[in-house]
């Protein structure tokens, strides 16, 4: 019987965390063999449908554990990571365009929940950054954020340098989707040293904004 993942039916949102509980730790402890069997059985079949998480090159995802042990963090080269990765959609303190201002993130999340948030970005979407899909008489359905909304008009921000705007009367439906704006896949085009440079980085935010480089 084909599982969900492989009819495209899984929810989206859900994949990048059902991958992370795949292949993270076992818990509780097992009162039979055949009970550990079981468990081993489910977890290998689930493995074949969610994949571990993978840097650039096929590599490991390294665990903060990892990092602290094999890693030496250089933080300047994880903020050109992020100007390469992260900058088109986030700022440290300027006007933002896909995604929220970042310049105090590191007040807000360790760096456990930082490669959780990139790993799943849509497990946790932060307020005011859902994707909506709306449909309209005049030009199909739009994707994006909705950055402005007045009885005048609706601006949706499909990207960092395109945005529509809407008449309301031409909307015929809004649905918010459950999916971020930010692409799943960000670890895999980064080696180990750069996500341990990167997470090393964006905890040094604390609160005022930095210069751009």
């Amino acid at each position: 019987m084909m599982t969900l993942q492989q009819r495209g039916a899984f929810p989206p949102e859900m994949k990048s965390l059902a991958t992370s509980l795949v292949h993270g730790p076992v818990w509780g402890r097992f009162t039979t063999d055949s009970d550990k069997a079981a468990l081993t059985a489910a977890r290998e079949r689930a493995a074949v449908v969610f994949p571990p998480l993978t840097a650039r090159n096929n590599l490991a995802v390294p665990t903060i554990r990892e990092i602290d042990q094999n890693f030496r963090v250089d933080q300047t080269a994880g903020r050109k990571v992020f100007d390469g990765l992260c900058g088109a959609c986030h700022s440290l303190g300027g006007p933002t365009t896909m995604g929220p201002d970042l310049s105090a993130i590191g007040t807000k999340l360790d760096r456990q929940a930082l490669l959780d948030a990139i790993a799943m970005p849509s497990a946790a979407i932060a307020f005011g950054y859902e994707s909506w899909a709306i449909e309209t008489t005049t030009r199909g359905t739009i994707t994006g954020l909705v950055v402005e909304n007045t009885p005048q008009r609706v601006t949706v921000r499909m990207d960092q340098t395109q945005e529509v705007r809407l008449a309301p009367a031409d909307i015929t439906s809004r649905k918010a989707l459950p999916v971020s704006t930010m692409p799943e896949g960000l670890l895999n085009a980064m080696t180990p040293q750069q996500i341990a440079d990167l997470l090393g980085f964006l905890t040094t935010l604390k609160a005022a904004p930095l210069p751009s480089h």
